[in-house]
């Protein structure tokens, strides 16, 4: 789901005790989106955080270093 304008993007229905997809999210624009799973009565929300600034790549600092005595 888009979060912005609520949007369905996909939906799927299955009644199997398992059940399991690889959603390609490789074209959706870099925006905030949600999983919606339902299972019985109870709904589970996940984010996914596609915006760009989710993606900036940081560069690890030595914070402390161990030295022999």
């Amino acid at each position: 789901m888009r979060l912005r304008d609520g949007a369905k993007l996909y939906q799927r229905f299955c009644a199997a005790p398992s059940f399991g997809m690889k959603l390609n999210v490789r074209d959706l624009v870099g925006e905030r989106y949600e999983f919606v799973v339902t299972l019985g009565q109870k709904t589970y929300r996940y984010p996914l955080n596609l915006a760009p600034e989710a993606y900036q790549s940081t560069t690890p600092t030595l914070v402390a270093s161990a030295q022999p005595k």
